[in-house]
C-alpha cells in the first residue's frame, strides 16, 4: 500500500470500517511518497478488505479513515 499526499482532486472510493470498540490484530506496512514508511495497526476485517482489493487487476484510489485521519485527533476526525 502507498500512501500519497496530493492537491489535486482525485475520484476515490471512501471506506469507514468501525465504529467503537476495536480490535488492531494486524500490522499495514505503508510507503509514503517521501520514501519514508510507517507502520499502521488494523483490523482482521481491513486487513481482509485490502487483501480482496489487492486480488483485483483494477486500480482504484481508496479513502480509509484509519490510514488517512489521526485516529487519536477528535478534531481531525470531525472535518
Amino acid at each position: 500500500m502507498q500512501r500519497r499526499l496530493s492537491t489535486q482532486a482525485l475520484d476515490y472510493y471512501a471506506i469507514s470500517y468501525a465504529w467503537g470498540h476495536r480490535q488492531f490484530s494486524f500490522t499495514l506496512e505503508m510507503r509514503c511518497n517521501d520514501a519514508s514508511s510507517r507502520s499502521l495497526r488494523i483490523t482482521r476485517n481491513v486487513d481482509a478488505l485490502l487483501r480482496c482489493l489487492r486480488a483485483s487487476d483494477e486500480t482504484r484510489l481508496w479513502w480509509i479513515d484509519a490510514g488517512c485521519l489521526d485516529q487519536e485527533n477528535d478534531r481531525e476526525k470531525a472535518e
